[in-house]
């Protein structure tokens, strides 16, 4: 669907599970095709579920069609056609429950200059289409950060609890960071100390009983304190996602009430 002030047109591709990566390379292409462009942001919608599924189909149109696309087949699409369009993917943008995993977020560190999503579910109906497109359309300048704080400051408080935007840059760079951090407890081996029992971090998503996803630098805090570790190279991986990892972050208002 193209909708501008003076038109609404409506193409239809041949292609028609949503959920499938050679659909989803063709709309990609139309848009290239279509509307050659200096700045890019593509945000997908609809239901995600488990750690690598997403934009579920519930009704794919044929018989053992796919119900959901994969984070990391979505990524190698965004990223071939990042090198074919004459302009920039600025922002890649999951709206949708619990994508905003450190997994997925790697994943997708070669798909635009800025990955959002949420760590926690996401409401609908969303409020922040009219807002954002209004200033995109007035200044159409912007980078993918600036859309993306432009998309969490026209949210609504009931449609999230937090959203977090990184620089793709700095998600290349992870896991040298992170294995700094991982490097005293890896040292133990066999010696490391167990986790005290009872919850230790604040769960993030739940979607099915196997998967619950959990606050990552909540449970490398609870490590290193149970085996009385000096926080020098944690402390140091908390900066680095601090200053250069986290490009923007907001959480709801309504949230922090409770």
């Amino acid at each position: 669907y193209l909708i501008t002030p003076g038109e609404e047109m409506v193409s239809s591709l041949r292609e028609e599970g949503s959920a499938e990566e050679e659909t989803l390379a063709a709309e990609l292409r139309w848009v290239g095709k279509n509307f050659p462009a200096k700045k890019y942001a593509r945000v997908f919608l609809d239901h995600g579920g488990q750690l690598a599924q997403m934009s579920q189909d519930k009704h794919p149109g044929k018989k053992d069609g796919a119900e959901w696309l994969r984070v990391p087949e979505v990524a190698e699409v965004i990223s071939r056609w990042r090198k074919e369009v004459p302009g920039e993917v600025e922002l890649l943008f999951l709206q949708q429950c619990g994508k905003g995993t450190l997994e997925n977020s790697h994943a997708l560190k070669d798909t635009a200059r800025y990955v959002m999503g949420s760590q926690t579910r996401v409401g609908a109906p969303n409020g922040y289409y009219v807002p954002a497109l209004r200033h995109v359309c007035a200044h159409p300048e912007i980078d993918g950060r600036e859309l993306a704080k432009r998309i969490l400051a026209g949210e609504v408080e009931s449609m999230f609890t937090t959203y977090t935007v990184l620089d793709a840059a700095a998600l290349a760079k992870l896991p040298d960071h992170l294995n700094a951090a991982l490097a005293p407890l890896l040292a133990l081996g066999e010696k490391v100390a167990p986790l005290p029992e009872g919850p230790i971090a604040p769960l993030c998503f739940d979607f099915t009983p196997d998967e619950r996803f959990y606050d990552g630098l909540r449970l490398l805090e609870a490590l290193y304190e149970a085996n009385g570790l000096d926080g020098g190279p944690l402390d140091t991986f908390k900066t680095w996602v601090g200053k250069e990892l986290v490009a923007a972050h907001r959480v709801s208002p309504a949230q922090k009430k409770t």
